[in-house]
């Protein structure tokens, strides 16, 4: 997933005294070093142009004449207030050294009309998407296909491999489970699905359960699978695998689908009765977006 900075609206809601962050890469110079970062507080709205176009009032050390067109993160409300355009000049005893000036997000949507202010942010950060996250989740169509098509053929299992860091979690939870719900497998709508981890406390507890008799078919989302072989020891991981083995072979009605970074495969393979279920129903992701994934990306949340 790739996101664009989300421009929230300033209206009455910024905070007086939240911390924010900008940064030129061309100017200023310092030395050899080409960009600095700056920090400051925010003082508020109510500055205006000459013109009436109103300022948000900034308070900074770092934030010279170098740093116009920059944009300002706010760190509390995490999204774009405003960009940089106004530093003011000392007066004669010195003060104002520290004071700046930004265009809110309000002004600069009447100029470019293309660019979209919003209080809701789909950036998640480093964090993974979850399945409320999922009409921010773009990129990933092609994966989630293989997926539900994975599930068609055989429903009862399904691994999902990756390197770390490339959005397994985020393409099951944002992405394969709400198109689940939404009926891509007949019957899929009225499935029950439940995601866990291996540190989960009520993971154990979780894994007991698969031989009950429930009415709809039961699919439990594993999510970091590796986290398994580092947080057990081999006894008790080999135990829990050969119970997921007897459940997908006794439970007709069960579905385990599992993430997993890609260099623990040699330790899943070890075990020949689970891993057999491998061969049919493994997928891999990749490591990043194509070209054309990301533009995708972009022109989706664009319309957002």
């Amino acid at each position: 997933m790739i996101a664009m900075p989300s421009y929230g609206r300033i209206g009455g809601s910024v905070q007086r005294g939240n911390i924010v962050y900008t940064a030129e890469e061309l100017v200023p110079k310092t030395g050899e070093v080409e960009g600095v970062l700056g920090t400051g507080e925010v003082l508020g709205l109510g500055p205006k142009t000459r013109a009436g176009q109103p300022l948000l009032q900034l308070r900074s050390s770092e934030i010279t004449q170098g740093f116009s067109g920059a944009p300002i993160w706010d760190e509390v409300r995490h999204r774009v207030i405003g960009m940089v355009v106004i530093v003011a000049t000392p007066d004669a005893s010195g003060k104002l050294g520290e004071t700046a000036f930004a265009t809110p997000p309000e002004t600069l949507q009447t100029i470019c009309l293309d660019l979209i202010v919003s209080d809701v942010c789909p950036y998640r950060n480093l964090g993974a998407f979850a399945e409320a996250d999922a009409r921010f989740f773009f990129g990933r169509q092609r994966v989630i296909d293989e997926m539900v098509n994975s599930l068609r053929n055989e429903p009862r299992f399904l691994a999902l491999l990756g390197p770390s860091g490339s959005g397994k979690s985020s393409v099951v939870q944002a992405g394969l489970i709400p198109q689940l719900r939404q009926g891509a497998i007949p019957g899929s709508d009225r499935w029950e699905i439940i995601v866990t981890r291996p540190t989960d406390r009520s993971f154990r507890q979780r894994v007991d359960t698969l031989d009950q008799k429930v009415a709809v078919r039961r699919v439990l989302v594993i999510d970091q699978f590796e986290e398994l072989f580092v947080s057990s020891s081999e006894t008790e991981h080999q135990s829990l695998l050969a119970r997921l083995t007897e459940f997908l072979d006794k439970v007709s009605s069960l579905t385990i689908v599992l993430t997993m970074r890609d260099d623990f495969y040699s330790s899943l393979v070890r075990y020949e009765a689970f891993s057999r279920r491998l061969r049919s129903a493994l997928l891999n992701i990749p490591a990043s977006l194509t070209y054309q994934e990301s533009s995708t990306s972009l022109r989706s949340l664009h319309n957002l």
